[in-house]
């Protein structure tokens, strides 16, 4: 009975703290393109005339293969993770660090362009909680209940072990009562 007080103090804890564990604060990722020019030496093919022969008057054309620095243009793809106050919730004005809940159909007053933006509840949320949260705590429960199970059990067989060693003497007893007139007759 002992451990029994640890672990319901534990669910104790676990129930009414689970408003702490609300989902104010989402994240997303966020990417970011940019585009980067490098100038990288390649072989470029050059082009000159020359004539075709010795006493030829036309002229033809020779490629030649020489190095040279070519610009390339490169995008790039930076990915970020953002947080950001869930939907119903508002960064706080005040602190700039915490989101606040909106309740029901609150309105605020965005920056010097004076537009007023309603939110609704979020019927999905009971409490507050997500329902990853919700997943947390029944899965806590069921541990919870899991390692009750293995307590009682090891504490029941703790208790016929302990019966098994009184009996035991017991059975020697009469076990030796039993041969002791047999080998009296």
């Amino acid at each position: 009975m002992k451990n029994l007080v640890p672990v319901a103090a534990f669910c104790f804890v676990v129930l009414f703290s689970a408003e702490l564990v609300s989902s104010r604060w989402c994240t997303r990722l966020k990417s970011e393109t940019s585009v980067k020019t490098f100038v990288e030496s390649a072989m470029c093919n050059e082009s000159y005339e020359v004539d075709c022969g010795w006493f030829a008057s036309t002229k033809c054309v020779q490629y030649d293969s020489v190095p040279c620095l070519v610009k390339k243009n490169r995008t790039i793809i930076r990915y970020k993770i953002i947080e950001e106050c869930c939907k119903g919730y508002e960064l706080d004005p005040i602190n700039n660090i915490t989101c606040i809940w909106i309740h029901g159909e609150m309105a605020r007053i965005s920056g010097s362009e004076g537009r007023i933006h309603y939110y609704e509840d979020d019927d999905s949320l009971l409490w507050g909680l997500s329902h990853g949260a919700y997943a947390g705590i029944i899965c806590s429960f069921v541990f919870i209940i899991c390692v009750a199970i293995l307590i009682g059990l090891h504490m029941r067989k703790r208790h016929l072990r302990a019966r098994a060693k009184v009996e035991e003497p017991q059975k020697m007893q009469e076990m030796s009562e039993k041969l002791m007139p047999a080998a009296d007759a």
